[in-house]
């Protein structure tokens, strides 16, 4: 059976070069790379990963690290973020590297401790929450390429997104459509895409400010806002809602009661989710760099560890408004 050391006896490098080759097989190579590819494929060369793991001396994992409170819905249900993990896992795939899922309670921090310290992982992404201090000195001690994601860390490399101007976006388009009567679908009070909503109203000097609060749930939204509407009717022109799956559940809240879409109401969402082109009507949304950001995040720490690139990158991506069928010019 070929091994690492027959490649690297036939190119005329170490093993570790070879190594380095054969585990990032996604990357940009040099000519001499290209020839040990070659010569691994000429020789019927099949992978060892604990060999190439002990020679590079990496796991050729990335870890993603969940904290989540208490109370909160369990982010697994989120179809945004299967989307993102969708593409981390395909990005990680192509690159000879795998993918591990560490789900922890926010405030458990010697748990969260323990498992970025113990070397599971070639780097760290964090997703969507604060990182507690603790966390931050082990891993700077330990020069651990680490990202957080979908949030700001001045002290970290860190990809936000701008939601307050995303929202913004959103009820722009509905004010231009004629639109006075917005009603909100919020996740709650700490939102910062509710604040982006009540200080439109308040520049925009609108009567009606009506906001409902639901979760990030299809189900849930979708009963409640049929509950509104049996109590209230259609005192709302259009819906804007904090994210797509809960303009799913209004749609099919509006359907149950016969209220035509976007002709009575128009209604946009956020995060263009895939479903969001194909349900019926498509749906108006804010668009997210998810791509962009899941390749950025790597790519910090591959650079961290391929070229010792050390400096912060902070970045804060921007939003593109998707216009589709679900949103038009209100009648009233």
């Amino acid at each position: 059976m070929a091994t690492l050391k027959d490649i690297a006896d036939l190119a005329g490098v170490p093993v570790s070069t070879v190594s380095y080759v054969l585990n990032r097989k996604g990357k940009a190579i040099k000519d001499k790379h290209k020839k040990i590819l070659e010569i691994a494929q000429q020789i019927n060369y099949v992978p060892n990963q604990k060999a190439l793991s002990l020679v590079s001396g990496r796991s050729n994992n990335i870890g993603i690290i969940l904290p989540q409170s208490p109370e909160s819905e369990s982010i697994f249900s989120e179809p945004f973020f299967a989307e993102v993990l969708y593409r981390f896992s395909g990005r990680l795939s192509k690159e000879n590297n795998g993918l591990t899922l560490y789900s922890c309670l926010e405030d458990d921090e010697s748990s969260l401790i323990q498992y970025v310290s113990n070397g599971s992982t070639d780097g760290i992404i964090w997703y969507m929450s604060n990182v507690p201090d603790k966390i931050k000195e082990v891993v700077k001690r330990r020069n651990i390429p680490f990202v957080v994601i979908i949030h700001k860390d001045e002290d970290m490399n860190y990809l936000s997104i701008d939601d307050y101007s995303g929202q913004l976006k959103a009820l722009k388009h509905l004010y231009e459509l004629k639109h006075r009567k917005i009603l909100f679908l919020s996740s709650g009070d700490s939102s910062i895409r509710q604040k982006a909503f009540l200080d439109f109203v308040k520049e925009k000097q609108l009567d009606y400010r009506k906001v409902l609060y639901s979760t990030h749930s299809e189900i849930n939204t979708n009963s409640l806002l049929d509950q509104y509407l049996a109590e209230n009717g259609t005192d709302f022109t259009a819906i804007a809602a904090e994210t797509d799956v809960m303009a799913f559940g209004a749609l099919q809240a509006l359907h149950k009661w016969n209220i035509k879409v976007p002709e009575q109401v128009s209604i946009i969402g956020y995060d263009d989710i895939p479903l969001a082109s194909s349900c019926i009507p498509p749906l108006t949304t804010v668009h997210q760099s998810i791509i962009e950001m899941v390749d950025d995040a790597l790519d910090i720490i591959f650079d961290f560890l391929d070229k010792d690139k050390r400096e912060l990158t902070q970045k804060t991506y921007l939003h593109d408004l998707v216009i589709r069928n679900s949103t038009s010019i209100s009648r009233e």
